[in-house]
């Protein structure tokens, strides 16, 4: 009976023991104790993998006075350079572009209420441009000649809306009524050789679809066949960055009915619900953030301005939690070793409020696993792979191996004869 028993305790302790250890496994080791970073936002050039040069943007409210700072790094974020000051900030949180074109341009706008600020140097020198009308509800820049600027606050006819154009860097504008609000403006990633724009109209609690153009803006037409209009419009969209040849994009449509992720193809011609993304509850409109290598590893993530972000690794059919920490991912950048081997890295960060109302404090971090585990931003361990591993153990030929067996044979034998 005994024996029985000794048996049982015997199982019951392995049981635990198994248990232990795949609670340990299962266990999210603590992130990383970073520096107090200056910088709040990430924001790579469509380039980074060959020019590494990211840009960085704090801002902080004391009172409701937002001041505005930019940063830029040309080694990933290891190194940073303070930019000088913007000739023009305003009390107002500022929309920050980069160009399509930016290895070509260099160019890059700060936007505020009334006027941008723009660069065409890399954010060394800047000049003022102003908005054809004050509070626009988007700003978007295709490149160094093609602004964007989208406006309207009410129902028609009291205040229809419109998008402003200007073809020349900002010294004119065209305006085209649009019949409702402009709530966004998005640019494709090929714009220099596409100028292809889209747009998202709406109102007071009222989905009014997408509008593209292929000529910059100059011509409009609907690009929602698919979309479920019902709700409140659609506030994200992303390109894949291989848009030009597989015309794929994708937004987030926050309707009354099929909320989610959509997917098109075609070019936005047409447009295919993703119900996996749909169970998913988001505070906010998430923004989407496509991978760089999506032809590659078929990834974009959904984040939400309260931190939850979920991710898709097979084109958005399925999705799961992007990371088990509470960090707000920002961007994805493409890196390429110099064995030519390419991966992507997220930027992301961890914000701690003051509780005496004064400046947070940011800390940022990195991933080069799709956000399963972080680094500081300042850690300079570079991406697996970056130094190759040692040689492998040299295994002598066979012929080195009758050598040294007869050699040993020969010391044996001498020893045994010494030994008599």
């Amino acid at each position: 009976m005994w024996h029985r028993s000794l048996a049982w305790s015997c199982l019951t302790l392995l049981l635990l023991g198994l248990l232990g250890s795949a609670a340990v496994a299962q266990a999210v080791p603590p992130l990383p104790v970073c520096q107090v970073s200056h910088q709040g936002h990430i924001y790579p050039s469509l380039t980074v993998a060959q020019d590494n040069v990211l840009f960085a943007a704090g801002e902080w409210a004391a009172t409701e006075n937002y001041i505005y700072y930019l940063y830029r790094s040309m080694d990933r974020g290891h190194t940073w350079e303070h930019l000088p000051d913007l000739p023009l900030t305003e009390s107002y949180r500022a929309k920050i572009d980069l160009s399509t074109n930016f290895a070509a341009d260099q160019t890059l706008s700060v936007t505020f209420r009334t006027a941008t600020n723009i660069s065409h140097d890399g954010g060394f020198t800047w000049r003022v441009v102003s908005l054809p009308q004050a509070m626009p509800n988007t700003f978007a820049l295709g490149d160094a000649q093609h602004l964007f600027a989208g406006y309207g606050y009410s129902l028609p006819p009291s205040n229809p809306g419109a998008v402003h154009i200007s073809q020349d860097g900002g010294q004119t504008w065209q305006s085209i009524s649009m019949g409702l609000d402009v709530d966004r403006i998005f640019v494709s990633p090929a714009f220099a050789q596409d100028h292809t724009v889209l747009m998202s109209l709406g109102a007071y609690h009222y989905n009014g679809g997408l509008v593209l153009s292929t000529d910059a803006g100059l011509t409009w037409q609907r690009a929602d066949t698919g979309l479920d209009l019902s709700g409140l419009g659609i506030y994200s969209l992303a390109f894949s960055p291989q848009f030009a040849s597989d015309r794929t994009l994708f937004c987030y449509d926050s309707s009354a009915v099929a909320w989610g992720v959509y997917k098109s193809t075609d070019a936005a011609a047409t447009w295919q619900h993703l119900p996996g993304s749909q169970p998913q509850f988001f505070a906010n409109s998430p923004q989407l953030l496509i991978s760089p290598r999506y032809h590659q590893d078929q990834t974009l993530w959904a984040v939400d301005h309260y931190i939850a972000a979920i991710v898709s690794r097979d084109g958005g059919q399925t999705w799961q939690p992007a990371t088990p920490y509470p960090l707000r991912i920002h961007a994805a950048a493409e890196y390429c070793l110099p064995s030519g081997v390419c991966g992507v890295e997220l930027f992301g960060e961890l914000y701690e409020k003051d509780p005496a109302g004064g400046k947070g404090k940011y800390y940022l971090y990195r991933s080069y696993d799709y956000g399963q585990t972080w680094q500081c931003l300042e850690d300079p361990t570079p991406p697996p792979g970056s130094v190759p591993p040692p040689p492998p153990a040299e295994i002598p030929e066979p012929a080195t191996w009758l050598l040294l067996g007869g050699g040993a044979a020969t010391l044996a034998g001498w020893l045994r004869r010494r030994r008599c």
